[in-house]
C-alpha cells in the first residue's frame, strides 16, 4: 500500500544518500527486490510465520537469488545496525526477527503500534517487579 511505498522511498532515499555506492552495483530490478524486502523485513512482514515470504518479493521482482543480502546493505545504510541473516546481533529468544532500519519514519503503522503496546506492557512489568537485592 501508500504506507510500504513510503517507507520503501524513504529507506532508498536515506540509504543512497549515506552510501551513493550502493546504486551502482545494482541492477534496478536487485535494487528494488532489496529495498522491498529490507522495508518488509524491518516491518516484521517477511519470515517464517510471517504474511511474506522472501521468495514472493525475489519472483515478482524477477530476481534470481533472494533480495535478503542486498536488503541487509540499505538497511545497514540507514539503521547502522549489522545483521547476520536479518537478524540483529543484540537480539535473541522470542521478539520479532526483524532488521534495524533505524528511524520510525520507516516503520509501518501496526509495527510501529506494536512496538508501542510491547514497550508499555514492558514498563508496566518492570514498575511491578521488586527491585532484587
Amino acid at each position: 500500500g501508500d504506507e510500504g511505498l513510503t517507507a520503501a522511498r524513504r529507506l532508498l532515499a536515506g540509504a543512497v544518500a549515506t552510501e551513493p555506492g550502493l546504486l551502482r552495483s545494482d541492477r534496478d530490478d536487485m535494487a528494488v527486490g532489496a529495498v522491498v524486502w529490507a522495508v518488509a523485513k524491518g516491518n516484521d512482514l517477511v519470515g517464517s510465520n510471517r504474511p511474506v515470504r522472501a521468495s514472493a518479493i525475489q519472483e515478482l521482482a524477477g530476481l534470481r537469488s533472494s533480495p535478503g543480502q542486498r536488503g541487509a546493505a540499505f538497511a545497514y545504510a540507514v539503521g547502522g545496525v549489522a545483521s547476520r541473516y536479518g537478524r540483529a546481533a543484540w537480539m535473541y529468544g522470542n521478539q520479532p526477527d526483524v532488521i534495524p532500519l533505524g528511524s520510525p519514519d520507516l516503520l509501518l503503522g501496526r509495527f510501529r503500534h506494536r512496538l508501542i503496546v510491547t514497550r508499555d506492557l514492558a514498563l508496566q512489568l518492570r514498575a511491578r517487579t521488586p527491585v532484587a537485592g
